[in-house]
């Protein structure tokens, strides 16, 4: 596994905040538009402005389902990848960072040991290089 595919989840996530993010938008954008009940038509459109809203949701929410999907098995490839790993020191420093996504500082404090935060990130580093 690489380095550029153990960091996926992170882009992955963004992408998901993104899409939850636009779809709620257009919900509020939907919600917003007056319909006519009436049954008289009118020129505002606003009948066709909510289609296009309702659509736009649809195809939003299918790109975030994907995404969704995407994460859960490049998550659990990354698992597996990780639970692999034999050293149980590498395997927790590989964990907290691509797992739990938490800074070198962070991890190199919770190890312990005098180790740094460049000492940890060079031991993941060339874990993934050598494996």
């Amino acid at each position: 596994m690489t380095l550029k595919e153990l960091n996926s989840l992170y882009f992955i996530e963004l992408e998901i905040a993104e899409y939850k993010k636009k779809i709620a938008e257009l919900r509020e954008m939907a919600e917003s538009i007056s319909p006519n009940y009436s049954g008289m038509p009118s020129g505002s459109g606003s009948t066709n402005k909510i289609e296009k809203a309702v659509l736009a949701i649809v195809s939003y929410q299918e790109m975030l389902d994907q995404a969704i999907c995407t994460k859960v098995e490049q998550s659990e490839k990354i698992h597996a990848y990780i639970l692999d790993v034999e050293d149980a020191q590498t395997r927790q420093i590989m964990f907290l960072r691509f797992v739990q996504r938490r800074p070198w500082s962070e991890i190199a404090r919770h190890i312990g040991g005098n180790n740094t935060p460049s000492a940890v990130r060079k031991r993941a580093i060339r874990y993934i290089e050598n494996h």
